[in-house]
């Protein structure tokens, strides 16, 4: 397999190709849900074997499409890290389950001396 380097932060490959696809969906007034969101899902389900993708705009959504397609609901308890990013917890507390924080270890008091 061959390693290469992925710049993060000033792509370099653009083609020509590409800024044109680009302009035609800005030109399109359509960014959010369009032809190529359509596009990407298909070949996300061929590619994948999936029959019927979703592209969501974020991670948060993802969560809280997965804590909907599990049936969490009203009044159900959900155990949930300490350490972890709000997106966590957000859509629990929008589907006003019952949120019970734990950890892997007690709290164990650290005394200064």
């Amino acid at each position: 397999m061959m390693k290469r380097k992925v710049d993060l932060f000033k792509p370099n490959e653009f083609t020509r190709e590409w800024l044109k696809e680009l302009e035609k969906t800005f030109e399109s007034g359509m960014i959010a849900q369009a032809g190529k969101v359509e596009e990407f899902e298909k070949e996300f389900g061929r590619v994948f074997e999936y029959k019927y993708p979703v592209a969501l705009n974020s991670g948060t959504a993802a969560v809280d499409m997965a804590y909907h397609l599990v049936g969490i609901g009203e009044g159900d308890k959900v155990l949930t890290p300490v350490l972890t990013c709000t997106a966590t917890n957000i859509p629990l507390i929008h589907r006003k389950a019952k949120i019970e924080f734990v950890d892997i270890n007690p709290f164990k008091e650290v005394r200064w001396q």
